[in-house]
């Protein structure tokens, strides 16, 4: 049997994905204002222009390596399987934890793409748009539907809004306070074992809270 030859990039596409892996070092490292195209380019052993004609320049470079970014957790982690819309609110509820807790801890991608968009949260660009409007908002419109239909039809867009964002906000803890976390239970540890513990709580947490936050029928139509 002759094996199909493995597909190679040609010099332009591996003298852009060197740049694209580059400046992402380098953005981590510096943030976009303080990152230098001339660093990048040496970095990625690229001549100084290269920048300027795969990219048109250091604005259009910092979007792609944020798109690029994504594109790799998405090929890592793919949206959800066609057969999570028939589960119950509750298991989808669970299902966008547990996945959203691997992508976040996912430890085998490279460092620099977690400090890249943590430095972005913190330090907002121009690109921060366009990272809400592509990858974002539609994760945050499916984890608010899910709660929509928890907390049921007389909920307002406020009340589901902020507990989407209490939901979030659980997950991002055990991310953002690690360090913490370290000092003061070491024995959590993030295990794929400990993880999947972890994201049930949330989850039987999260739903107790909206649980107590749910409208009765009764109610409905009525407010405080």
């Amino acid at each position: 049997m002759i094996e199909s030859p493995v597909p190679t990039l040609s010099a332009a596409d591996s003298t852009r994905q060197r740049l694209l892996e580059a400046a992402g070092e380098v953005f981590a490292e510096k943030g976009f204002r303080d990152a230098t195209i001339r660093e990048i380019c040496k970095r990625a052993g690229a001549n100084i222009a290269a920048i300027n004609y795969h990219f048109g320049g250091k604005e259009r470079l910092y979007s792609d390596v944020l798109r690029f970014v994504d594109d790799a957790v998405h090929d890592r982690h793919p949206a959800a399987a066609p057969e999570v819309s028939r589960l119950t609110p509750e298991q989808r509820l669970e299902f966008f934890i547990t996945h959203f807790m691997r992508k976040v801890f996912d430890s085998d991608r490279p460092a620099w793409h977690q400090r890249l968009m943590a430095r972005e949260m913190v330090e907002p660009t121009f690109a921060l748009d366009e990272l809400i409007d592509r990858n974002i908002k539609p994760r945050s419109l499916i984890l608010q539907a899910i709660v929509r239909d928890l907390l049921g039809p007389g909920a307002t867009d406020t009340q589901v809004q902020r507990s989407a964002a209490s939901v979030v906000g659980q997950c991002l803890f055990y991310w953002h306070c690690r360090p913490m976390i370290a000092r003061l239970m070491p024995h959590l540890g993030y295990s794929p074992e400990n993880l999947a513990s972890i994201a049930a709580h949330i989850t039987n947490f999260a739903l107790a809270g909206i649980a107590a936050a749910r409208i009765p029928a009764s109610s409905r139509g009525v407010r405080p």
